[in-house]
């Protein structure tokens, strides 16, 4: 793994634990953060540099054994419900 190594196109950039994303699928701006996964526990630390608001979550209770490196379904409902907040309250 290098430090630009973008895991078969999951990421956009990675550095050492942080995560850049230019343009993500998942969420309408930038952000720079990063994703965790592992053991049932399913989080995420964000910044949106644009909107200047910083957000993170922690799920648990996740399937044991899916350790995949995917965007979970419940991490993308929350990234849209804080965009379309922060869009409809600027």
């Amino acid at each position: 793994m290098g430090a630009f190594d973008t895991f078969g196109g999951v990421f956009e950039s990675y550095g050492w634990g942080v995560q850049l994303f230019d343009s993500p699928a998942f969420y309408p701006r930038p952000l720079v953060g990063h994703f965790g996964n592992a053991f049932g526990f399913n989080g995420g630390v964000w910044y949106d540099p644009q909107r200047q608001i910083a957000m993170a979550y922690a799920l648990n209770g996740i399937e044991m054994g899916d350790e995949s490196d995917g965007i979970s379904h419940h991490e993308r409902s929350i990234m849209r419900a804080i965009a379309t907040f922060c869009d409809q309250n600027p």
